[in-house]
């Protein structure tokens, strides 16, 4: 039939003849030898990039600064394109696919080339399902279908489209056929035939799950038409899947062509020029000088009925004279086709399996060394760059404990001159506005009740009371308050400044956003608490009328004292005798003088010395004036009068006692409801400045510990964002350390996997040099 190849002990192919079943000469042998090597390589390969890609990923976040981006994807697509690769490996078998329209005999091709009419074959579509040829070791043919094992011979009826059982089409059904019987066979070759290409819409994915693994592809077209769109586009596909897949082209039914003896050389020309131009222009498969080798016309129908018809009569090749005429020259273009196709399984075998994978494997691990080289790199440049920032961590943590402790010292005496300055302010604020108190209290409008309605006065007082607590308060803020609150605002501005310097750069409006407050307050005002209500509880108001030139105020007049004042107090005249130092008169040479040597004892002595006379009588009846102030009777008033009427004379009395009651009368009628207010208002100014008076020192410290409490409140926020940012430091250094102990074990990792990738490097050159060169 043909010859197949076998390689010598020098690497050189050489051929033997037909059905040649030399193990040691066979170069399938070669090929079982290098699959079983290249897969136990391909373990060690898919291993080690698992373990790269492993590694890589226990970057976690560094990984981009360890190495350039996509790395990480470029690692995941080299463990899937590996694990692609051993799959197709770990057969136990090479694969040979049989493509074309239907009714282009396929099944006939593969039938010829078994000898023997195993799989369905006909007029129209007729082979339903993938079908797979495989050789076995024991005597008798059989077929499997989903794991379960049959008969051979019903292959016809499952496989068959013309049969109402027949499988679907995309089930495979594998056909096992002794080995015994077709060299092909030997060595693990499968052979797969399919459906037509178009046969379902769901071909594709068939065909993507059992054709196209295949390691040679065989396209059935049909000599009577030209090479069809469907069969070009899933070679296209299968050149996008496999790098350089082998491709044959057989023009089958080149029987029809000795009916047109005229024309069969420019038709035999144009398939043989659209076909090469498909294989070298379109797929880019083989070079233009061996494309031609590649493209056969053949009858796969007589060279079945050549290898099956029975011999008659001791005849050496059946009866052919029903085969059309050139059947010879179709028969031997057949086993040209067989031979090539054998001479390609055995001298490309190891290449077309292995060298493209190979040197796939080859690129992938010295990107890995470079990719391993870069993390090397990349590893020691992160640790160093991580020991610079828990240096410069632990550098900035001493700096801002240093520096916050000059700030402390400093914002301490910002706030220690605050406070002086605030209680200064406030209390000559406090003074002033005590001062003008007499003012407040006039412009209090409410009208006058008198005492002769108590609940009425009672409310008077209240609304007095919030009146000048309110203005009293008013005039206070509008003082120093908005002074105070600008003072304190720089004070926080400078101290939030000063944290601004000393912390890192964006420190503050981090915290700000994750919701820190240590932004001084806006709103912030010293607040006066008066409550005069409270303050004046003790205020008793004396809305009696009381004559201005009455006994007790007289004395009041010449003594400077207050006798009598509600009842209570005696005159400094009364304080004096009661301490025995008495009174000092004029002497009477003193009188006489006065009077410029006069020796009448008539009015002028008495007018000149009348007023030493009323003193001297005073204090000679200090207790009887007591008791005349206290009683305010009339026979009181006689016995006052008549010891006046002893000592300055009747007419003066009268005179003067007619003036006094005149303006006794007049007082006494003046003595109004606005007279009372005006009282009320003098008893009450004098009342209240007394009170607020005591307490401008507790204000003033009131609001000097306003403006401390602020000042603290926001230095204290400002400590606490301090101390956070220190924590933060300080977690980011023990970060950092386990990192850099981390990057530690990373760099001996790394030294690890550089030396196993030099191991498979130094394999990979061992297994090209024995098998590929």
């Amino acid at each position: 039939m043909s010859t197949t190849a076998t390689v010598d002990q020098g690497g050189e192919y050489s051929t033997s003849g037909p059905g040649s079943n030399n193990n040691s000469n066979n170069p399938l042998r070669v090929f079982v030898s290098a699959k079983k090597d290249i897969n136990d390589l391909f373990i060690k390969v898919e291993t080690f990039v698992k373990n790269v890609h492993e590694f890589y990923r226990s970057y976690g976040d560094d990984a981009g600064s360890i190495v350039s981006g996509g790395k990480l994807q470029q690692l995941e697509s080299a463990v899937e394109k590996v694990a692609g690769i051993r799959d197709v490996l770990s057969r136990n078998h090479m694969k040979v696919a049989f493509f074309g329209r239907t009714s282009n005999g396929k099944s006939t091709v593969i039938n010829a080339i078994l000898q023997n009419k195993i799989l369905p074959a006909g007029i129209g579509h007729t082979t339903n399902c993938f079908l797979q040829v495989e050789g076995t070791d024991e005597e008798e043919p059989f077929i499997e279908v989903g794991g379960h094992r049959q008969a051979i011979d019903s292959v016809k009826n499952l496989a068959n489209a013309l049969n109402n059982e027949s499988m679907s089409s995309d089930t495979l059904v594998k056909i096992f056929w002794p080995k015994s019987k077709c060299s092909i066979l030997h060595d693990d070759v499968v052979l797969v035939d399919s459906p037509g290409t178009d046969v379902s819409a769901n071909l594709d994915s068939c065909i993507d799950l059992y054709c196209l693994d295949a390691d040679v592809f065989v396209l059935v077209s049909n000599s009577e038409s030209t090479l069809m769109q469907t069969e070009k586009n899933f070679f296209l596909k299968v050149k996008e899947k496999l790098s350089k897949p082998n491709i044959f082209i057989l023009n089958n039914r080149w029987d029809a062509s000795a009916l047109e003896t005229d024309s069969m050389e420019l038709v035999r020309k144009q398939h043989m020029t659209r076909d090469t131009d498909f294989l070298v222009d379109e797929l880019a498969v083989v070079e233009k000088e061996a494309a031609e080798d590649r493209v056969f016309f053949v009858s796969a129908r007589e060279t079945l009925f050549r290898r099956t018809a029975p011999l008659e009569n001791g005849a050496s090749l059946p009866n052919l004279a029903s085969l059309a005429q050139g059947h010879e020259t179709r028969y031997s273009e057949f086993e040209d086709f067989e031979h090539a196709f054998e001479q390609c399984l055995s001298q490309s075998a190891v290449k077309t399996k292995f060298s493209a994978h190979t040197a796939e494997v080859s690129r992938l691990t010295t990107g890995l060394a470079a990719l391993l080289e870069e993390v090397a790199a990349g590893t020691a440049r992160l640790r160093a760059e991580k020991l610079a920032t828990i240096r410069a961590h632990r550098e900035t943590v001493a700096h801002i404990q240093k520096a916050f402790q000059l700030l402390h010292q400093e914002v301490k005496q910002e706030i220690v001159n605050l406070m002086k300055a605030v209680e200064h302010k406030v209390c000559t604020a406090l003074n002033e506005e005590i001062r003008r108190l007499a003012v407040l209290v006039a412009d209090f409008e409410q009208p006058f009740a008198g005492d002769a309605q108590p609940l009425a006065l009672a409310a008077y007082k209240k609304e007095l009371h919030g009146h000048v607590e309110a203005r009293f308060i008013a005039n206070l803020e509008q003082r120093f308050a908005s002074a105070v609150s600008c003072n304190v605002g720089a004070t926080q501005a400078k101290m939030l400044e000063g944290a601004r310097r000393l912390l890192p750069p964006g420190t503050l409006e981090r915290y700000s956003l994750l919701g820190y407050s240590i932004a001084p307050r806006e709103d912030f005002k010293v607040h006066i608490h008066l409550n005069c209500e409270s303050l004046c509880s003790d205020f008793v108001e004396d809305l009696q009328f009381r004559f201005s030139y009455g006994l007790v105020q007289l004395l009041q007049y010449l003594t400077g004292g207050k006798v009598g004042e509600n009842g209570g107090n005696r005159s400094l005249m009364d304080k004096s005798f009661t301490e025995g130092k008495g009174v000092q008169l004029p002497s009477n040479s003193s009188i006489n003088d006065s009077g410029n040597g006069s020796g009448s004892s008539g009015g002028g002595n008495r007018s000149g010395n009348g007023k030493a006379m009323v003193v001297q009588f005073a204090a000679s009846n200090l207790d009887l004036i007591d008791k005349l102030s206290s009683s305010r009777t009339t026979i009181t008033l006689l016995a006052v009068g008549g010891c006046l009427v002893r000592v300055i004379g009747w007419h003066v009395i009268a005179i003067t006692s007619t003036i006094y009651g005149l303006l006794y009368v007049y007082e006494r009628l003046s003595w109004t409801t606005r007279a009372k207010e005006t009282a009320f208002k003098r008893q009450y100014v004098a009342h209240a400045t007394k009170k607020l008076r005591l307490i401008v020192d507790y204000t003033s410290d009131n609001c000097s510990d306003q403006v401390k409490n602020e000042l603290t409140s926001s230095f204290v926020r400002l400590n606490r964002l301090v101390d956070n940012v220190i924590e933060g430091l300080r977690k980011e250094v023990v970060v950092l350390e386990k990192e850099v102990a981390f990057l530690d074990e990373q760099e001996k990792t790394v030294a690890l996997l550089r030396g196993q990738v030099k191991a498979l490097t130094g394999e990979l050159q061992a297994f090209t040099g024995k098998y590929l060169l």
